[in-house]
């Protein structure tokens, strides 16, 4: 069991088709409960907004193996502009802080973005999530450019927005007592 946490646009999707795993699975979950159940029966999973509950997914679940993939905010920033989005800077800079807090904690592998391109990184992180990645897989997705469909997205994350704040008091509660 895995999860490897990163800012948007920092080829989550692309890394989840190379590990075959999940994929922003607590974009559907309701709680923390139901995003670790969607995380076992995915395997693992590649997360960019699921870190604000890495804390507690280590205090609940020390078993799972975790990564961070860290790229510049600026970016991030200038690559989601060119896709049309003005995200909440602020917030993409707190998780920004998060995840490279995240980076120093034992047992978390620390991966930069860059390094994406490069088949021993690539074959390091798969080890670290208990797979095996062959070079020809990775030549094979290396070249694929993995895009989501932003708007759908952007829809889902308006849609769910009630969800995510119980999901934040329910991670803040937990925090506290």
């Amino acid at each position: 069991m895995f999860i490897v946490f990163s800012l948007p646009r920092s080829r989550s999707a692309w890394v989840s088709h190379l590990l075959d795993c999940g994929h922003d699975v607590a974009l559907d979950s309701v709680s923390i409960a139901d995003f670790l159940r969607r995380l076992d029966r995915a395997g693992g999973s590649c997360e960019t907004g699921a870190i604000i509950g890495a804390e507690v997914i280590r205090k609940l679940r020390p078993d799972i193996r975790m990564a961070v993939v860290k790229r510049p905010v600026d970016e991030v920033l200038r690559s989601l502009a060119i896709i049309g989005l003005t995200p909440n800077a602020g917030e993409i800079e707190e998780r920004a802080v998060m995840l490279n807090r995240l980076a120093t904690k034992p047992g978390v592998l620390s991966l930069d973005f860059n390094d994406l391109d490069n088949f021993e990184t690539c074959e390091d992180l798969a080890m670290f999530c208990g797979q095996t990645l062959s070079k020809a897989r990775f030549d094979r997705l290396s070249d694929f450019n993995i895009q989501l469909n932003i708007r759908k997205r952007v829809d889902k994350l308006i849609r769910t927005a009630a969800t995510v704040k119980r999901i934040k008091q329910e991670i803040a509660e937990f925090a506290a007592g």
